[in-house]
């Protein structure tokens, strides 16, 4: 192709475009231009209320202050996933709020001993790995 025929065929494609116009287009045609920042507005404003809610379906680890010390002590005191759940049990049956407390306080695991939990291994293996002796 040469020059000539190049400079022709811009000129037919630049007639064609002036017989276009952009206002000849209605408003309604871009209705979703408008709708569009409402909704992420919405999205955005409520992200925080459906991520909680979704987290507490699923079973995905909290992220709270109190959540990540658990996970701490857990890691420090090396206990296994069965232990961290025998760990939760023991906070929920004595109503305890947060169950890094029995890391600190062995009377929940004390009162348990007192109901016969004492003979349940891996209660004994627990409070041993926690508190030393059983004894106690």
């Amino acid at each position: 192709m040469d020059m000539m025929t190049l400079f022709m065929q811009f000129n037919r494609v630049q007639r064609s475009l002036n017989g276009y116009s952009i206002r000849s287009s209605s408003i309604m045609e871009y209705w979703y231009l408008a709708v569009l920042p409402i909704v992420f507005l919405i999205v955005w404003k409520f992200l925080p209320q459906i991520e909680k809610k979704v987290k507490k379906v699923s079973g995905v680890a909290d992220d709270s202050p109190q959540a990540s010390i658990f996970d701490q002590l857990c890691r420090v005191h090396r206990l296994s996933r069965n232990e961290r759940k025998l760990i939760q049990q023991v906070a929920v049956l004595n109503k305890v709020a947060n169950p890094a407390r029995i890391f600190i306080d062995n009377r929940p695991l004390l009162k348990l001993k007192g109901k016969g939990a004492h003979v349940n291994k891996e209660y004994t293996a627990l409070y041993r790995k926690l508190y030393g002796d059983i004894s106690a």
